[in-house]
């Protein structure tokens, strides 16, 4: 809360005057009946209303307080977002095969299992930052592309957040079983056996390339480099970042999620039901995704584990999109202009009733 008109609240100096005068200095005065001995109305015992006949100079006291804080005109700020219009947020989220690997030690895996806890590979982590950044969005428009062996639309830009997240649940990774015709044998959404980086870049591009908003944002996540891709991902990058100024600018943020070289991932479980783990090698290409966001004006993040990668994406997500707000002023003179009004009614109906004064 501020005041609009803070010079008037020092009157609130008057109140210490007030309560001398009132409580102090009239107690002094002569009183309007005489008697030519109180002594013996002094020993008769007070009553409860007899205690708290200041009740009503209180009150009034109060009042005038409250009076002083409703001139100066009390305000608050009104922090829900005015604008109605947001960003557009279309994210390209790698499901190849690599993402199911896991970028601890061994003898990490091994402490997580010894306390009966589960790791969570690189798209899982993914996925649950990008369900607590999806559900603080306000006004923006958010879409997904899920690419492995192919590039799929997950869902359109859309502010229906809830569906989202709950599309977002069913997402099945390939976990690297291979069935009798030759997918993937767990029920994956999407083949991962392939890594293509510019066909997502162009199936995000003729999402966005209709919308109004004059910046449109692509998310890119991938662990690896572009693979079995029919579209160069640099050549699409350029081709976004020299569109027309009528089309609006497109930026491509980048991350590249794990570490390079052995990461490990889960090959079964023992005699004992003990989950096995597998050591398997990736390659990268950070100077792919660095040059992809550099050509678009966007920027390019390096996360090599899973306390990085989310310090990275709450980096990105208070620089480049926190919410616009504006904030407006809420009038709150009339609150305090009703408590002063209640209070010095209240303080005539008590003076004039259980403590009104003879003669």
């Amino acid at each position: 809360m501020y005041f609009d008109q803070p010079i008037y609240l020092l009157g609130l100096l008057l109140i210490p005057l007030l309560i001398y005068i009132r409580f102090l200095w009239l107690k002094r005065k002569p009183g309007t009946v005489y008697y030519s001995n109180v002594n013996t109305v002094k020993k008769i015992p007070k009553g409860l209303w007899a205690r708290l006949h200041r009740i009503p100079d209180v009150l009034r006291i109060l009042a005038i307080a409250l009076l002083v804080i409703a001139v100066a005109r009390p305000q608050s700020s009104d922090t829900d977002i005015i604008e109605t219009r947001g960003v557009d947020i279309l994210i390209c989220l790698d499901a190849s095969r690599s993402m199911n690997a896991i970028d601890m030690s061994l003898s990490e895996l091994e402490h997580l299992q010894l306390m009966g806890r589960a790791p969570s590979n690189r798209f899982q982590i993914a996925v649950d930052v990008l369900r607590q950044f999806i559900s603080t969005r306000k006004g923006d428009r958010v879409g997904l592309i899920l690419f492995g062996r192919k590039s799929y639309l997950k869902f359109p830009l859309t502010l229906d957040y809830a569906r989202v997240l709950n599309d977002m649940d069913a997402i099945i990774l390939d976990d690297f079983s291979v069935g009798p015709d030759g997918e993937c044998a767990n029920g994956c959404t999407i083949s991962g056996a392939g890594t293509v980086i510019g066909e997502a870049l162009a199936r995000a591009y003729k999402r966005v390339k209709s919308s109004t908003a004059p910046m449109k944002n692509i998310i890119l996540i991938t662990d690896g480099e572009s693979q079995g891709d029919s579209i160069d991902a640099l050549s699409m990058a350029k081709y976004m970042a020299n569109r027309p100024e009528e089309e609006g600018k497109y930026r491509i943020f980048t991350f590249l999620i794990g570490k390079e070289g052995q990461a490990y991932r889960i090959a079964g479980t023992d005699y004992y039901g003990r989950t096995t783990y597998a050591e398997v090698p990736f390659g990268v290409n950070p100077k792919l995704l660095k040059e992809i966001a550099e050509t678009t004006g966007g920027q390019f993040y390096r996360s090599e584990d899973e306390s990085q990668f989310r310090k990275d994406f709450s980096n990105l997500q208070r620089t480049y999109f926190s919410s616009p707000i504006r904030f407006g002023k809420k009038e709150l003179y009339m609150y305090f202009l009703t408590a002063a009004f209640m209070l010095i009614l209240l303080e005539f109906l008590l003076r004039f009733t259980a403590f009104r004064k003879f003669p």
